[in-house]
């Protein structure tokens, strides 16, 4: 959920699909639209002392192949086509050996990086090494560290491959030629990219290579990418909160790596928006047993309430 300041009080908005896109109705339509005026929002997401201005947007896909009516013997495999090969060629021919998205014009409208921002990511601390220990990876793509890991983490968008489903997959072997081959992939992406764009640019690729064959389908409504003003003074003030809750200095990060519904509220209310952190690297975001410490939401619950005081007391 978000928390968003208006000139008189404070509203929550609940927010409850995540990366589906659910508060862009909201906040969209003309009735509603005309009642809201905001100067900030808050929400909670990220790791514990940890201020962020932005978040990446996403769109979430499906490629489908089929060869066959029904699964073959797989001694057919002389002559008939098999879309594990055709589905993982086409996949192969999406991004390089270091991650760097191959399909034309992906990064066309991907906006520069100010100065500020670009300050910003350098102060942010090196985390690789210790991410790579807690990740049990045995190194980044590209062999990105420092400044290099900041800014392809935060700042650039990517292709991921989510997951693929094709012919056999339980104990021992069955020798069955699959009629059909399916992967689930999403794109991370950044201002100025447009999640509505992204399925086409995507198709046009695949026909370029010769995968006529392969179908694109959008899984859900995107997520459009975010970021505000890093001088903007509702920043400030969050960071000082956060600050005080914390007992440490937080780390401002123009953007973080996840996705979420921050661009309705810069984009319809015109006002800027943060996150404050109160996970930690072990949370296991997306994975089994994800959770927070009791004592990191304590805390992002403390410097909410004081980023509250700090905004209508002004003390």
């Amino acid at each position: 959920g978000f928390i968003y300041a208006t000139a008189s009080n404070p509203q929550t908005l609940g927010e409850g699909q995540s990366q589906a896109g659910s508060i862009e109705e909201t906040l969209s339509t003309g009735e509603k639209k005309s009642m809201l005026r905001a100067y900030g929002s808050v929400s909670y997401a990220g790791f514990k002392s940890y201020l962020y201005a932005g978040l990446k947007g996403i769109v979430a896909l499906e490629l489908r192949v089929r060869t066959a009516a029904f699964d073959l013997h797989s001694s057919y495999g002389t002559v008939v086509e098999n879309p594990i090969y055709r589905l993982s060629r086409a996949l192969a021919s999406l991004r390089d050996e270091e991650g760097r998205v191959l399909i034309p014009g992906f990064y066309a409208k991907v906006r520069p990086l100010t100065p500020l921002e670009m300050e910003v990511l350098a102060e942010i601390p090196d985390e690789s090494e210790a991410l790579r220990e807690a990740f049990g990876v045995r190194d980044f793509l590209g062999g990105a560290r420092n400044l290099d890991f900041n800014q392809r983490l935060y700042a650039e968008p990517c292709v991921n491959f989510n997951g693929f489903h094709a012919g056999y997959g339980g104990p021992g072997s069955k020798t069955v030629l699959p009629a059909e081959a399916r992967a689930k992939l999403d794109f991370r992406l950044v201002p100025d990219q447009d999640p509505e764009e992204v399925p086409e640019l995507l198709r046009r690729h695949l026909e370029a290579q010769g995968f006529h064959d392969v179908e694109v389908v959008v899984l859900e409504k995107g997520e459009r990418p975010a970021r505000s003003d890093l001088a903007h003074p509702f920043v400030a003030l969050a960071r000082r909160a956060l600050e005080e809750a914390f007992g440490e200095r937080p780390v401002l990060y123009p953007n973080m790596a996840g996705s979420g519904p921050m661009h309705p509220f810069l984009h319809h209310l015109k006002a800027p928006a943060v996150g404050l952190g109160v996970g930690y690297p072990g949370s296991r975001v997306h994975s089994p047993n994800e959770h927070i410490r009791i004592r990191d939401f304590e805390r992002g619950v403390r410097a909410l309430l004081r980023l509250l005081e700090l905004f209508f007391l002004g003390r």
